[in-house]
Formats: C-alpha cells, structure tokens, sequence
C-alpha cells in the first residue's frame, strides 16, 4: 500500500513551520494517481501555507505497479532497498518474474517508469544510449559531460544533453530495438540477468562482456541440476534451496557446489532457484526454548528486570511470521493485525505449526527477530510472541530500537 509519513517543516523563506506529507511509497493499486505526482515532482513539493514558497523536498521513494510487475526504489543507498526485497524473496513472494531496480537519480527514476509505461527494456534502452553517447562524442568531441535520456512525450525518442552542445533530440531506434530483442545473445542476456540497477555501467559490463552470474549446482533426489541465483540471493554450499523441476513442480534440494559464469555462457533454459531455505540447527532450538520460558515469566508486556535477558535472547532468535495473500495485488504479505486506536501487530510465533495454524493459508516464513526489526524500524509497529497461547507477549514499540542498537553494541563487543 502506499505510505506517508507527516512531518513538520520550516519554511526557508519565512520560517514558518508546518505539516509536510512525505510519501516513503507509492503503489500504484491503491494509489494510481499519485503516478502523475511522481512524473511532475510534486510528490516532494512543499508549499508554505504562510508565504506560499514552494520548495522540493527529496527523499526516498518506493514505487510498485503491479500491472507491470514493477518494483523501484529511488535513494540514496542500495543496501537497505536490497535487503528488504532479500527478505521478502526469502519469505516466499514471487519475485522472478518482478522487474526490480534501484536508482540513487530521480531523472533515471522517472525515465524508467516511461520506458516500462511504454513495453520496453531499460536494459537494451541502456545499452543503445551507451552506443549513442559513443557516436555523439565522436562527432562533437568538444561536447564535455554527455547524457542520453528516453522520453515519451508525445512520442517515443532519445534526448542528448552536454556540457557544450544544444541538445539533440533523436527518433526512437524501433529497428534496432526490435532486430536486438530477437537476438539469440541479447534475449539470453535478458532473460538471465536480475541487474538491480542499470544504468551506463550495466551497458558498460554488457559491452566488455564482464555481466556474471552466479550458478549454483544443486543435487535432487535423481542428481545434479544447474540453477541461477537471483541477485538478491545469498547462499553457501551445503545450503537448502527451493527449486522448479519441469514434470515435478517445487522441490527442495541441496547445493554442492557453486560458480561464476558471463551469462553468455550459461544456457537459455537454466531456470533460476526460487528462493533459499533457512534451515534450524539444535542452536536454533535451544533458544526459541530460552525465548519460551521467558515468556512464561512476563505478564502480557515485559518489565525492566527481564528485559537483559529478552534483548540478548531476541539477538540470536528465529521465530515464525504467517503470511496472507495483498487482496490487491494477490502477492504473499505478512500477516498483521489491526486494531482501532492502536499500532498494527505483527504476530511472531516460536513455532512452524502454530503459526502455520494461524495464517489463513498455512504458509509461514522463518526470519530472525533482528532482520524483523530492521525491516520496521522507524515504523509504529508491535510484536506478539505466540498470540495463541494464554500467556501472550506483547512486545513495547521501543523494543525495535532496544534490539538493534543491543545488536550492534554485542557486535562491536565481539570484534
């Protein structure tokens, strides 16, 4: 669902402070006006209600449309972007056939929503761009900083602006576009790469053909099979993979070796793993029983006297989220519970089949606690251990904070 957070601004010009609706996300189902805020930068536009200055507050922006399997983040760092799409994947949601990217430039942002509004590839859009740039500067080789930008309005062209030059504005490459989407090379490019971000390194990497994947080996029950990794995947040998094997459907399997490959060189038909399965060790165990037994000792919210041992168990524990089908955009969610007048719950459940009870589906999602706070964190959220049982847990909204910042100083300890 689309997200905004209220925050008082001062105004630059008269030092007026007032209430600014600043979105963290936009998804175009329940939102789908919002697409043209986004495009005219008024999605960051501030106007003082005192003096009517108008300034543009950029931030970090999440942008989903389901329609095209689209998913972008604009920021400032990757990493947190990858991390939750790592989760999510992680959690089961279907994200092979998602178009997902990052840019840290709110032009490129916007640029590829254009490109995908009209059925194109950002990837072959980059990797023509790239060519262009090359041929622009042959020609005004005067021409200082260069960059090519697609646009679609009215109709579909190439714009080239520099340093020392007029811009230039040229006719989309229909053919070109056309004759490279039915090259056997290029289709294997695309249909291999999962590229977050691509933008004139990623036609660079193309061109140099230094664009890698990584393969995986994965023994099933009747041998060994070659899968790709998804670039959000993080996986080790001896690691337990869901996999899609044709005439069988979904099965787990094992991986026993892993590799690197130019995706020139990988076969058209490799499928890519579906996602990497997090398996529990008697370590695992023993401290959901810790989490357990502290549980039995608190009376609904935990008090100061056991909140030493709560953190440093919450450090190290894996608990069960049940998940939900988005009525929206039919993708698996994890399942919260709303209440009037009060935070949302997310519930976390210390065991797979009590969990598994509670989702409406029967499908649930191990993470540690620690990758769920990260995943909320700035968000008002509250957390429930084993919200079927008698003694239920409700976590304080603090404890988010508690808990990462507990992590980070154990960390430093250990290093």
């Amino acid at each position: 669902m689309s997200h905004y957070d209220v925050c008082k601004v001062v105004c630059e010009q008269c030092a007026y402070a007032s209430d600014f609706r600043s979105y963290t996300s936009v998804n175009l189902s329940d939102a789908p006006h919002l697409k043209a805020a986004v495009l005219s930068d008024d999605i960051f536009k501030f106007e003082c209600p005192h003096c009517h200055h108008v300034t543009y507050i950029h931030h970090p922006l999440f942008y989903h449309d389901s329609s095209r399997n689209l998913m972008m983040q604009y920021g400032a760092e990757a990493e947190p972007f990858e991390e939750n799409m790592r989760t999510l994947r992680m959690e089961g949601l279907l994200l092979n056939e998602m178009t997902i990217r990052f840019t840290n430039n709110w032009s490129s942002f916007k640029e590829k929503i254009r490109i995908f509004d009209h059925h194109r590839d950002d990837r072959l859009i980059e990797i023509y761009k790239s060519f262009l740039i090359q041929n622009f500067r042959r020609t005004y080789p005067d021409a200082g900083q260069i960059v090519a930008l697609y646009d679609a309005a009215p109709e579909e062209v190439i714009v080239v602006i520099s340093e020392n030059e007029q811009p230039k504005v040229y006719a989309f490459p229909n053919d070109w576009y056309d004759a490279n989407m039915a090259d056997a090379m290029i289709r294997k490019i695309l249909a291999h790469d999962t590229s977050l971000v691509v933008d004139q390194s990623f036609a660079e990497k193309v061109s140099t053909m230094m664009l890698g994947v990584s393969v995986a080996h994965v023994q099933l029950a009747y041998g060994i099979r070659r899968y790709l990794f998804h670039s959000l995947d993080q996986a080790r040998v001896g690691d337990h993979v869901l996999v899609y094997v044709p005439g069988e459907g979904e099965t787990e399997g094992v991986i026993r070796r892993l590799d690197t490959a130019d995706v020139r060189d990988v076969e058209i038909n490799t499928p890519l793993i579906l996602r990497v399965l997090r398996k529990r060790d008697s370590q695992d165990d023993s401290i959901t029983e810790d989490l357990e037994k502290l549980c039995h000792t608190m009376n609904d919210v935990p008090d100061d006297s056991v909140m030493p041992e709560l953190l440093n168990v919450l450090c190290d524990v894996k608990v069960f989220l049940p998940l939900v089908r988005d009525k929206d955009t039919g993708e698996l969610t994890r399942q919260m519970v709303f209440q009037e007048d009060s935070p949302p719950v997310l519930p976390l459940f210390t065991r797979e089949m009590a969990a598994k009870t509670f989702s409406p589906l029967g499908l649930v999602f191990e993470d540690s606690f620690v990758d769920i706070a990260r995943l909320y964190e700035g968000e008002s959220v509250l957390f429930s251990i084993n919200p079927h049982l008698h003694d239920i847990v409700l976590l304080p909204e603090r404890i988010k904070d508690l808990v990462l910042d507990y992590e980070k100083q154990r960390r430093f300890t250990y290093h």
